[in-house]
């Protein structure tokens, strides 16, 4: 089970240091093991440069130029990204013949833990 609450962060800087709201992420309410599926996110198929338009569309990669836009229904725009491999713990794949971005862990995630994800690593496709 997941949830999408307001995510903190510290920051420091040349005052010190300091937590700052950066936004809304995925929480794990439930632990999942590496491999399970976290979510499955029905999506819209788009050209590469109509995305982005709107704040609200996460564009994952689908390949041929193509992104998936997922909708509103799920969570697929809260996933926070890193590009610090340490600090995913969850990979996206594409389901190409059911238009949906598949969720999931890439290793153990305790409950209470942000899901978090690299946008530009795509696991193998379903």
């Amino acid at each position: 089970m997941i949830k999408v609450e307001d995510v903190y962060r510290n920051i420091k800087n040349r005052d010190g240091e300091k937590t700052i709201c950066i936004g809304k992420g995925v929480i794990a309410t439930s632990g999942f093991n590496a491999l399970d599926i976290i979510e499955v996110c029905p999506a819209a198929i788009k050209l590469f440069k109509m995305c982005g338009k709107d704040e609200s569309e996460v564009g994952y990669s689908w390949g041929d130029g193509l992104f998936a836009i997922t909708s509103d229904e799920s969570n697929g725009r809260f996933y926070n990204c890193t590009d610090k491999q340490h600090q995913t713990n969850a990979k996206y794949s594409c389901d190409k013949d059911n238009n949906a971005v598949v969720i999931r862990a890439t290793r153990h995630i305790s409950a209470g833990s942000e899901i978090v994800i690299n946008y530009s690593e795509r696991g193998e496709d379903e």
